[in-house]
């Protein structure tokens, strides 16, 4: 099963730390951030991506985020679905700050794992149980719509 990626930000392309032995895939911070204790900061990620029809991708905060670097995924769980996959549609993750800190630009953040989303079609899910394995592939231009960022769809 391919994943699309665009690279929005230079050097930002996910990394499986570990090889095969990595269940998530690790998302880079594509900026340096400075933030005050428990301040929520919205972070450019530097990609974005295309997943096949029927899947979503789930976002969390790494286990070592909170103690190494400060810092978490603010909303616990953050979630793309197959939509969000315009060219300027890039990732970003809300951060909060457990203390005062400075985040460098190419620091692994936070992960993701693509899985079917709860409308996928059964054909859809049964392509994911038989798919050899998740691979992602790296291209200049996903060729969709931009659906206008974050929050895009509002809160009414």
């Amino acid at each position: 099963m391919k994943v699309k990626i665009k690279e929005i930000i230079e050097g930002c392309f996910p990394k499986r730390v570990g090889g095969d032995k990595s269940d998530a895939i690790d998302l880079i911070l594509g900026e340096t951030v400075t933030l005050k204790k428990g301040e929520v900061y919205v972070a450019r990620l530097g990609i974005a991506a295309e997943m096949p029809k029927g899947m979503v991708a789930r976002v969390y905060s790494r286990s070592s985020a909170p103690s190494k670097l400060g810092i978490g995924v603010a909303n616990g769980l953050g979630f793309i679905d197959n939509i969000y996959n315009g060219d300027n549609d890039e990732w970003k993750c809300p951060l909060i700050a457990y203390k005062a800190c400075t985040v460098e630009k190419g620091t692994r953040v936070c992960q993701f794992e693509i899985a079917p989303s709860q409308f996928a079609t059964r054909w859809q899910k049964i392509k994911w149980l038989l798919s050899s394995r998740l691979k992602l592939v790296r291209v200049e231009e996903l060729g969709n719509k931009d659906r206008g960022g974050i929050g895009s769809s509002g809160i009414k």
